[in-house]
């Protein structure tokens, strides 16, 4: 695969720009239409189906790192490390072969087990639902793999292109079978278990086409991945822990309608990690890419970018603050108001996330992944004591401050790591005026919201009140010109 030069080299903003609406894009048709289709699903759904299909994508969230051992990590450094264009297909086909021959083992011995301890966890039946989501869990992770390589070199609309199609589709046949055929949350699984098997199809068709993909299989490239991916799977086992710990321990401790309100809370909140990923998307090879070859320019840009992120992030999470129960009466119905007050605080864990992502991607490149490990079994630890310990106490609405918390201890231990290996200067000042900002407008939200009793008042005198906080973003950070520029 050719390559137009160096993909650090040019305005990191631009890239930004150009790649990462591909990614939002692809966010939006993909994981945002579940979103969309929710007040479907609440129609012909009962609350107890939505949370058996919560329930199963919270345990399926951690399957793939046992069946890739977090090997697709390794194209971060070997893909920017060796440009070698046949080392590239090597390392490719050799980790796809290993993951489909480990993934057949892990899947098969997985859903066994589900017959000795899913029922008499989360009253879910293992046959047939457990066999339906977490078999095509394996096609995923094999599309996943392409389309993390591809990403390695920005060929974002590629991707777009390829799961756009795939969720499309996976939704027609998940429609069919959930309204004229009346199958209840086995079409809801289906939905998500056709767009997997869908993905896989493209990715191999896209890869042999492109002659990426090969029958070959090269045991010292994957030892080579293996030394540096697998002290990253507790890594890639924190955020999956963060999102999906809470959900489990509410369906284990309060059933599976609770399950379905929090879900429903997490749901809307991931609209952050949508803006969120389609930025880091982008910008983790950047910066790896520009670490390699301009470590002055590079330490600049990532300071930069942690007030945009900043800005970008809290931007997006005072939305969901001022617009939360109006987002879950568009999406659900009254059963499910509750989930309206966890919005705004787990929208937090992705604001810190974006931060930890962009600090993170430095102890990638130094390859100090014993280090993210150390520091995402702290955070994650902590985060599932004190759900255990609280849930019972106070009730699944302690969660979302659980998990705040501890994607705090996580960013600050990544950041001071990551600082002493690459020498970033953030502009604290900026990033204190900005979070401070924030924290006054979610008083005087609170505060307005007791005082003004008129719904059509408060949601004028809110929209006026994020505007003006909207303001104050764009004059700390300067970003007048920039934002100018783009619309050009």
């Amino acid at each position: 695969m050719s390559e137009k030069g160096e993909i650090h080299s040019g305005s990191w903003v631009k890239k930004i720009s150009k790649n990462g609406k591909w990614y939002l894009l692809t966010s939006i048709f993909t994981k945002g239409a579940a979103l969309v289709l929710l007040p479907v699903y609440v129609s012909y759904l009962t609350k107890e189906e939505i949370g058996v299909f919560t329930t199963l994508t919270s345990i399926g969230m951690y399957l793939p790192i046992f069946i890739s051992f977090a090997l697709e990590s390794s194209f971060y450094k070997f893909f920017h490390t060796n440009k070698d264009p046949v080392f590239r297909q090597r390392l490719f086909s050799t980790v796809f072969w290993f993951v489909l021959a480990s993934g057949l083992i892990v899947i098969s011995l997985f859903c066994l087990s589900t017959h000795f301890w899913l029922y008499k966890a989360y009253k879910i039946q293992a046959f047939p639902y457990a066999y339906l989501y977490f078999i095509p869990l394996l096609a995923l992770q094999l599309a996943n793999l392409g389309v993390l390589y591809l990403s390695q070199n920005l060929q974002a609309k590629q991707i777009s292109v390829l799961q756009i199609v795939t969720a499309i589709l996976g939704i027609a046949i998940g429609m069919v079978l959930l309204i004229p055929l009346k199958m209840g949350v086995t079409a809801r699984i289906m939905t998500e278990s056709s767009k997997f098997i869908l993905m896989l199809i493209g990715v191999i068709w896209f890869f042999r086409k492109n002659n990426i993909l090969h029958l070959v299989f090269d045991r010292q490239i994957l030892k080579q991945c293996f030394k540096f991916s697998f002290p990253l799977i507790p890594n890639a086992l924190g955020p999956i822990i963060i999102t999906s710990a809470a959900s489990l321990i509410i369906a284990n401790k309060e059933g599976l309608n609770t399950a379905a309100v929090y879900g429903l809370a997490v749901n809307i909140a991931l609209l952050l990690y949508y803006v969120q990923d389609s930025i880091t998307q982008v910008l983790i090879p950047v910066i790896s890419s520009s670490l390699v070859n301009e470590e002055a320019i590079a330490r600049k840009k990532i300071a930069e970018f942690s007030l945009l992120l900043m800005v970008v992030m809290l931007a997006a999470d005072a939305f969901l603050l001022t617009y939360g129960k109006q987002l879950v009466k568009i999406f659900a119905n009254r059963g499910f108001l509750d989930s309206a007050s966890l919005i705004g605080t787990l929208g937090l864990v992705y604001v810190l996330g974006a931060q930890n992502r962009l600090y993170n991607a430095i102890l990638m490149f130094h390859s100090k992944n014993w280090s993210t490990t150390l520091f995402v079994i702290i955070s994650a630890v902590v985060l599932l004591v004190l759900n255990l310990w609280l849930v019972r106490i106070y009730g699944f609405t302690i969660s979302p401050y659980i998990s705040v918390f501890s994607a705090i201890i996580n960013l600050v231990l990544v950041f001071f790591a990551a600082v002493k290996l690459t020498p970033v200067k953030p502009d604290f000042k900026k990033i204190g005026i900005v979070v401070s900002a924030f924290i006054v407008y979610v008083i005087s939200l609170e505060y307005t919201e007791k005082i003004i009793h008129s719904d059509y008042l408060f949601f004028a005198v809110k929209t006026i009140m994020m505007l003006t906080l909207g303001t104050i973003f764009i004059v700390t950070g300067n970003y007048w010109k920039p934002l100018l520029a783009l619309v050009k």
